[in-house]
């Protein structure tokens, strides 16, 4: 009797571990090809400072969309935030560069996007059907561009690159 158990046991903790296990799986995005945050200055973002990720891109055949996560709390005390972004290649040229106005409140001032404790996630698509001109690391360089040159309350910046 303690045999049957034990291989039933046995069956029902595989088959939970199964279950997780696609689960799992079920939620990791196969076109993203980078995802990752820096966080911020915590005494204050100044234009000076700059946020910096080497991305590898194998396909340069592929289109991809560029996107930017920012984390704020509730003491950013604007509406928007301006960044300057920019892509380079490993020859140090510049491949794009475009300085965001990104909106992240509404009209009335209230948060677009939902936060969790004292912390907003807002999520913009910078570029989409964006083609690497070949295969290898590129740098993505981020700057804040707002009027104030030092800014408070930005918590972590991200990049996501995912195949279209």
């Amino acid at each position: 009797m303690t045999t049957l158990l034990r291989t039933l046991n046995l069956f029902k903790n595989r088959i939970i571990f199964l279950f997780i296990l696609s689960l799992f799986a079920a939620c990791i995005d196969k076109n993203t090809v980078y995802n990752k945050s820096l966080v911020s200055y915590p005494k204050g973002w100044t234009h000076t400072d700059s946020l910096k990720w080497i991305a590898s891109i194998n396909d340069s055949a592929s289109f991809y969309e560029i996107g930017i996560g920012i984390r704020n709390d509730y003491n950013y005390k604007y509406q928007n935030i301006g960044l300057e972004f920019t892509i380079i290649d490993s020859s140090d040229s510049v491949l794009y560069k475009d300085t965001l106005d990104i909106r992240l409140t509404n009209d009335d001032g209230k948060w677009k996007e939902k936060g969790w404790g004292s912390l907003i996630n807002s999520s913009t698509l910078i570029k989409s059907k964006y083609s690497f001109p070949v295969s290898g690391d590129y740098l993505f360089v981020v700057r804040q561009a707002m009027k104030d040159h030092n800014i408070y309350g930005i918590e972590s910046i991200n990049l996501k690159i995912s195949k279209e």
